[in-house]
């Protein structure tokens, strides 16, 4: 009993000897924890620091553009006593007061060569991105010129590169010029999309014939194509134009089957195909029902082209007046039914217009055609431009008339109330080097600045 007795009195001793230790341990342990939490918050008040000293810094740096921003466009708008250097007078819509500066006539004693630089600086500063396309056609050589100023690449969103030959091996006309074309684009403005043009006004429809008379030859005409848009740095993809599809082997169709090959291909290759509906009504449709199984789709464009039959024969696109009638009156129930069918398919529509286009009131003894080719030659209506000859608006539909002699030319005012333009996606702006680039009529851009301003209007409706 007393070994027992004692045997539990050593236990008890030895367990109360081990419970300071005990303690001990769980100090030394918690001892840890505590300095790592302090650490942890010195990290996050160091952290704090200098993520309140960044925004600060960035806040000293970008004060001064801000300020230099707001005292510019303040600067940039005009006084109400003081003459603006613009040119073109024309009706102006409700727009804010930098807009309206494009439109002021001129009341100062600056020559027209100053007024012009200082207009394209103040371009090149203001002028937003188009928000709706806008798709530039200009030749090959002319975009590769220096002259060409990058004012007039503000108001486009896209430029069309025109135009490759399609014959049975994809030849293209101008393979330097196009090459350079593209090159310019690439490293000066590469905001701007680029557009490969095909066909065109000048296409040779015999050997466009040749390449797409079966499907084996248009499968290879193409892959053709396609290589061609991805090794010269195509990046929207291809415009097709071919303003008499009705003399491919005879049946309109043939353009529609190209297209939609074309297009699926492309597609594989994120790219997209747009094509330029023929302003024949019964052509038209033709066409528009070949390309009926991608219509809907994010990769097919539709452009629909203006109607006049005296220029037809000769110009890339027809009068815009004619557009005015065309989507808002139509030639009956059923063409405007089928206008309005198509332009409900939502925002794939565009609308192709020209800066050179004309139709005729008056015209003097002699060939209509002879008139029209002499006329084209002009370049940018010199005639029409000297003395007294200007535009003038016609109120009854809104068009602008120039005379010249006994013949008489009818073009378009942006500036009237379109109503087509509220309804389409985009434009397709044809023929600027005759008109915009050289600037007879006025300040150079003129034409496309009033289109720009247009759309921008429509832009939210």
């Amino acid at each position: 009993m007393a070994s027992q007795r004692t045997s539990q009195l050593r236990d008890h001793f030895s367990a109360a000897r081990r419970s300071p230790s005990k303690l001990k341990q769980r100090k030394h342990t918690a001892a840890p924890e505590h300095s790592e939490s302090r650490w942890n918050r010195f990290l996050m008040i160091v952290l704090s620091s200098c993520l309140v000293s960044s925004v600060t810094a960035l806040g000293l740096l970008l004060a001064p553009l801000i300020a230099r921003r707001y005292f510019y466009l303040k600067r940039a708008q005009p006084d109400a006593d003081a003459g603006t250097a613009d040119v073109w007078e024309a009706p102006v819509l409700d727009k804010p007061r930098f807009e309206q500066r494009y439109y002021q006539q001129s009341r100062s004693n600056a020559t027209p060569r100053r007024a012009a630089s200082g207009h394209r600086s103040f371009l090149a500063e203001v002028v937003p991105r188009p928000k709706n396309p806008i798709f530039c056609v200009l030749e090959a050589k002319t975009v590769a010129k220096e002259g060409v100023g990058s004012a007039l690449y503000r108001f486009c969103s896209h430029i069309v590169v025109c135009c490759g030959a399609v014959d049975q091996s994809w030849l293209d006309v101008e393979g330097d010029s196009l090459s350079a074309a593209v090159s310019r684009l690439r490293s000066r403005y590469p905001d701007v999309q680029r557009v490969l043009g095909i066909g065109g006004p000048s296409a040779n429809v015999t050997t466009m014939t040749r390449a797409m008379e079966n499907s084996s030859k248009r499968a290879r005409l193409v892959n053709n194509i396609v290589s061609t848009l991805i090794s010269l740095g195509f990046d929207w993809g291809s415009l097709v134009h071919v303003p008499r599809p009705e003399q491919l082997q005879g049946r309109p169709e043939t353009l529609g089957y190209f297209v939609e090959a074309l297009c699926r291909l492309a597609a594989r290759a994120s790219l997209r195909t747009a094509v330029i509906l023929p302003a024949e009504p019964d052509i038209e449709a033709v066409v528009y029902e070949s390309v009926r199984p991608l219509r809907g789709s994010h990769y097919l464009t539709l452009i629909k082209m203006t109607e006049a039959a005296d220029a037809r024969p000769f110009s890339a696109s027809h009068s815009p007046c004619s557009i005015f009638s065309k989507f808002n009156h139509g030639a009956g129930p059923e063409k405007a039914g089928k206008d309005d069918a198509i332009m409900s398919q939502g925002s794939k529509l565009f609308a192709g217009l020209s800066a050179a286009a004309f139709e005729f009131d008056a015209v003097r003894e002699g060939s209509a055609a002879t008139e029209v080719l002499r006329f084209r030659r002009i370049a940018s209506r010199t005639e029409l431009c000297r003395g007294d000859k200007g535009w003038k608006v016609r109120r009854s539909d809104g068009c602008v008339v120039a005379s010249s002699g006994s013949l008489s030319w009818v073009a378009m005012d942006p500036q009237s109330d379109w109503g087509f333009l509220s309804k389409v996606r985009g434009v397709v702006v044809f023929d600027i080097e005759f008109d915009d680039i050289l600037g007879k009529c006025g300040p150079p851009y003129s034409f496309m600045r009033s289109v720009y301003l247009v759309l921008e209007s429509n832009a939210g409706r």
